[in-house]
């Protein structure tokens, strides 16, 4: 069988897109995880309730947000850290919501449940981001009202550790 050059380039090209890819995953696996900052937080017009122990949200962020939301205050219920890797990591935010976070092909997969006793979690949404987009420095948020007070709303927000 006789090589044409268009066949010998044809083949090079295949050979250098299958070592690029063959090469990128292989730095992926290697890759240290990225820690995230995930905060349950609080949207309410109210003054922050006496005698409870909730900082408001960071400026920078509280005004990202009150860019697209209509509450005045913003106060951090709990957060917690973890590391983006495949494997599920699992966090209780309060009595009412957990989350369970992942990354999948560079992306980063929250999972998001509404807890009551005496019942199995139940999934209220299921939300991704690009690691990258985390890494550049960009916010993932979502939320919903609150079903205790109708003027007031939760809010998740991952975003890299500090």
């Amino acid at each position: 069988m006789k090589l044409t050059s268009m066949t010998v380039r044809w083949l090079g090209l295949a050979l250098l897109g299958w070592l690029a890819m063959s090469s990128a995953s292989g730095w992926a696996a290697d890759a240290k995880p990225v820690k995230l900052r995930v905060q349950l937080v609080w949207g309410t017009n109210e003054d922050k309730p006496p005698g409870k122990d909730m900082p408001e949200l960071d400026v920078a962020i509280r005004d990202k947000v009150a860019r697209h939301l209509r509450w005045k205050n913003y106060f951090v219920v709990k957060a917690e850290d973890a590391a983006s890797t495949p494997k599920v990591t699992r966090l209780t935010l309060s009595a009412q919501c957990a989350v369970e976070l992942h990354e999948e092909a560079g992306q980063v997969v929250a999972r998001i449940f509404s807890l009551k006793p005496g019942a199995e979690p139940k999934l209220v949404c299921t939300k991704t981001m690009a690691l990258a987009d985390l890494l550049a420095g960009k916010t993932l948020a979502f939320g919903g009202d609150s079903k205790d007070n109708w003027d007031d709303a939760w809010l998740l927000v991952i975003r890299l550790a500090p």
